[in-house]
């Protein structure tokens, strides 16, 4: 299976279950949908903080 696909399935699973939590409007609800949130904010924090280190390391060079 490829990457992208499980990736756009759990996107799409993700914002299924926050648009039942905004239908339903329950604590239980919102704490899944808020819960989803932070895990796509972490991985996409993650993700540039690994691009941004990876890039710092390329300019790293010992000319000075």
């Amino acid at each position: 299976m490829n990457w992208t696909k499980v990736m756009v399935l759990f996107l799409y699973i993700g914002g299924a279950l926050i648009s039942l939590a905004i239908a339903q409007g329950d604590s239980s609800g919102e704490a899944i949908a808020y819960m989803f949130a932070g895990a796509a904010a972490n991985q996409g924090a993650s993700l540039k903080n690994g691009q941004t280190s990876r890039s710092k390391r390329n300019t790293d060079s010992p000319i000075h």
